[in-house]
């Protein structure tokens, strides 16, 4: 397993280019933040739990890790809310990297993104931490096999 830390999400996923290169992962979770548009009626509010991204500028989440996600958040009673942005995270490139890298976004929201002071629900930290350890205990080598073979 890599844990890496990436710059330049915002000028061209520059960091995700490169080290989804150099590494050739078979599956990537990125972690991320993403506005919180809780003051109207839309997705995505502080409080809401675990974003469950399923679309956005640069990528279509898979399905099955998607439900993956889903059920862990419902095994485990997890707040989860489901998102879509006009944004993008570093997935946007990971999923494309050589013959196709299997991808999940692991998200939650926050105010002011991209300032000096962002603003998140402790709660939705706690969420997405225990969900994320939950998620990594039960992956193994046959489940992203599994997933592979869907993605063809």
């Amino acid at each position: 397993m890599y844990v890496v830390g990436s710059v330049q999400e915002e000028v061209g996923l520059r960091g995700a280019l490169t080290y989804s290169a150099k590494i050739k992962p078979d599956l990537a979770i990125v972690l991320d933040c993403s506005p919180a548009r809780d003051l109207g009626k839309d997705q995505g509010e502080l409080g809401g739990g675990v974003l469950l991204r399923y679309v956005d500028r640069e990528m279509i989440a898979f399905p099955e890790l998607l439900d993956f996600q889903e059920s862990v958040c419902k095994k485990l009673k997890i707040k989860s809310q489901y998102f879509s942005s006009t944004g993008g995270t570093n997935a946007g490139a990971i999923h494309k990297a050589y013959d196709g890298v299997l991808t999940l976004t692991h998200c939650i929201c926050a105010r002011n993104i991209h300032s000096q002071s962002s603003i998140i629900d402790a709660d939705d930290y706690h969420a997405a931490k225990k969900s994320l350890l939950a998620k990594l205990k039960q992956i193994d080598s046959a489940h992203i096999e599994k997933w592979k073979k869907a993605r063809r």
